[in-house]
């Protein structure tokens, strides 16, 4: 071996399963031999490790690896403009008592739709100015033989807006939305704030926003922060070693940022502030309807008096859990509770991610439910509770139980009769008197299909009511391939239901339709019973 045959590279190491390559920060491209183990150690998936190897060329483009050594990251900080003032323009609205500097760099913006208020209440918000945050704004080390790298950081924007519906501090210190667990306080340049994050991610690019709150001489501010990232292509020269920003350095920005605002007297009419002591009150609270379905769900609307802002609150009785599944019930985490707007807030399940979530005074919101975990209806008790100067006032509060039905039936609604068709349930039997079934015992349900073209059903409880009508209750099993000579499953009869006029539905859809067709069929009437 010679020692000219000897080399160290840096590059970005990618792909899996013992088939790797490699390639230098010039571009260069080699296949990569020699002990797998040590290669599957920094390689795998996702690609575009960034590692220097070093080995034997034993060829042009191929090296006999000895060793692989990880490579930090590179990363990006702040220019240097930022932190010179003559690079620095001024802005002054006095109309919302606010002035401030920002670098040159940062232009007037009314093209990011996406940045949003997210104050704790929905109506009022103004739009004071939106700026520019552009990708050169941080820069990457040159040291790498790469050049210039681009960050992985494309760019994002600040927004103020400012609120004159919200009356008191502790109420502007409230969010839309947020993660109570994380709500700091920060105090910049003697300003005190209250802060929230959030994010988001769409076709391969994250967003994350940061909204910094304060209220000061009788207005509320919002500051919102928003910066995006997006994965380099691991498979461009030095798509490895695209910087990311160093730790902290985004926040160093916002808070340069926010030491340069300075407040004085709005000319706006605010809102004149109550009381702390008033206590708040629901005026009325409604909801339509009262069952839950999909895919609909349900309007809530309230009126308060001396309220800042209101919250919804879900508790949760658990049901009857499905048995006889090839998959885990999820038990309270199948229960879905979401708000307009995206929050998910759960009904008490283990893996329910706290968040918080404020509404207006007076207002309304649809709220899907949903119900994958149990056969039977469940209660869900929403409670509104109104609050004041940031203070929860329950004993004002109003509540409404709802019920959230199984997501694969149509509760109440009815089931038309089809056409004779081909299908006809033996069992149930069809008997002079109707059969009983106890509440927990297992039956089998058994059809039989004369046609040649259904090839899977779905069953269904139904029951008779009056005036001629029959509504679905839960489906029982869903897409049954055909048997040979009759088809069948097994039903555990749950301890929800009790009394007479059930029948078993046999459809050869997914989802009830006003017009069936001619080979669905009901089964004869029986009972349940304790």
């Amino acid at each position: 071996m010679q020692d000219d045959d000897r080399i160290s590279v840096p590059g970005c190491l990618s792909g899996e399963n013992g088939k790797f390559g490699f390639s230098s920060y010039s571009g260069q491209k080699y296949d990569l031999v020699g002990t797998t183990t040590l290669i599957n150690r920094h390689g795998g998936w996702p690609p575009g490790n960034n590692v220097c190897v070093q080995g034997t060329l034993t060829s042009p483009r191929v090296i006999k690896v000895n060793s692989i050594k990880n490579l930090p990251r590179p990363e990006a900080r702040l220019i240097a403009a930022i932190g010179h003032p003559s690079q620095w323009r001024p802005y002054t609205y006095e109309k919302y008592g606010v002035a401030f500097v920002l670098p040159k760099i940062f232009s007037v913006t009314e093209d990011d739709q996406y940045i949003q208020s997210n104050f704790p209440i929905e109506t009022g918000a103004i739009t004071v100015r939106k700026f520019a945050i552009p990708q050169d704004t941080f820069l990457s080390p040159n040291d790498l033989g790469c050049g210039q790298l681009p960050v992985d950081f494309f760019g994002g924007s600040i927004a103020l807006f400012v609120n004159p519906g919200i009356n008191n501090g502790p109420a502007c210190a409230q969010f839309g939305g947020s993660d109570p667990t994380d709500r700091p306080s920060p105090i910049v340049d003697g300003v005190k704030y209250s802060k929230t994050s959030d994010s988001s991610v769409g076709m391969g690019t994250g967003y994350g926003y940061d909204y910094y709150n304060t209220f000061q001489n009788g207005l509320c501010y919002e500051f919102v922060f928003s910066s995006g990232g997006t994965n380099p292509n691991p498979d461009s020269p030095c798509g490895c070693a695209v910087p990311t920003l160093a730790d902290g350095e985004y926040d160093r920005l916002e808070k340069t940022i926010l030491e340069q605002f300075s407040f004085s007297m709005p000319q706006i009419t605010t809102a004149v502030p109550n009381k702390p002591a008033s206590s708040p009150k629901v005026l009325s609270f409604e909801a339509y309807p009262l069952i839950a379905t999909q895919p609909d769900g349900i309007t809530f609307s309230w009126s308060t008096k001396d309220a800042d802002f209101v919250r919804l609150s879900y508790s949760c009785t658990a049901g009857e859990e499905i048995p006889d599944r090839d998959i885990p019930n999820l038990g309270l985490d199948g229960v879905i509770i979401m708000e307009t707007g995206g929050a998910d807030m759960g009904c008490g399940g283990k893996f329910d991610r706290p968040e918080t979530v404020n509404h207006s005074p007076d207002s309304s919101l649809d709220v899907d439910f949903g119900n994958s975990s149990y056969d039977a209806p469940i209660q869900v008790r929403v409670t509104l509770t109104p609050f004041s100067h940031g203070v929860a006032y329950p004993k004002a509060a109003k509540t409404i139980p709802i019920s959230v039905y199984p997501s694969s039936t149509q509760p109440e609604s009815d089931v038309p009769g089809g056409a004779v068709g081909t299908v006809t349930v033996i069992s149930p039997p069809d008997t002079k008197q109707p059969s009983s079934y106890k509440q927990g015992s297992k039956i089998k349900i058994e059809w039989v299909d004369s046609g040649q073209i259904k090839t899977h059903y779905w069953v269904h409880l139904v029951q008779d009511k009056p005036a001629n009508r029959r509504v679905d209750l839960y489906q029982i099993a869903g897409y049954i391939p055909r048997g040979a000579e009759s088809t069948s499953c097994m039903w555990l009869v749950p301890k929800s239901y009790s009394g007479s006029g059930f029948r078993i539905f046999i459809s050869s859809e997914s989802h009830l339709s006003e017009t069936l067709p001619p080979s669905d069929a009901f089964s004869a009437p029986f009972n349940i019973v304790p």
